[in-house]
């Protein structure tokens, strides 16, 4: 409770604000278990709280949050990801463990996620500019052995010159060699 309050206080401190998760301790390193149940207690209570500061500037709910790499969130906005994934990033100024936002119940972001955009919102990738496009297909390839792992080629991904898109797995798609 005790922390719980504080966190009120730090909230309100600019500094504070971006850096108080810094200082949970990390699992390994308590040994006493009294202290264990203390961390957990505070993890619990913190993790059904808005204690973390949004892109947005907001405070929010730990799941309700989700992080990433800067290419993701470069090619999602924070707009963008609460329309399409949800949630809004941790606000890049937040200064903690990936562990301890795991256990807070902060969503990670990424490829996967990316992925879901040709099945789940194909009417907004067709609408979306060729340059932006080109930019979500190189994000793929850059990360192709993940995608593919993810199972890239039983989803709709293809773009044809009507503006449809194929499934790799289930038709065959020739390019032609003049251009």
């Amino acid at each position: 409770e005790a922390f719980m309050s504080a966190v009120e206080i730090f909230k309100n401190n600019k500094l504070l604000s971006l850096n108080y998760l810094k200082y949970l301790p990390n699992k390994e390193d308590i040994v006493d278990s009294f202290y264990k149940d203390i961390r957990k207690s505070i993890l619990m209570k913190l993790s059904i709280s808005n204690c973390i500061l949004s892109a947005s500037n907001d405070w929010c709910y730990p799941f309700t949050l989700c992080r990433a790499k800067k290419a993701f969130r470069d090619l999602f906005p924070s707009s963008v990801a609460l329309e399409l994934f949800g949630c809004d990033y941790i606000n890049s100024r937040v200064s903690c463990a990936d562990d301890i936002l795991d256990e807070l119940g902060v969503k990670s972001a990424g490829i996967e996620d990316a992925l879901r955009i040709f099945s789940d919102h194909s009417e907004w990738l067709a609408s979306q500019s060729l340059t932006w496009q080109a930019k979500f297909y190189a994000y793929i390839a850059y990360n192709l052995a993940e995608a593919l792992d993810a199972g890239l080629l039983n989803l709709p991904c293809l773009p044809l010159s009507d503006g449809s898109f194929v499934v790799p797995n289930e038709e065959y798609v020739f390019f032609p060699l003049s251009k």
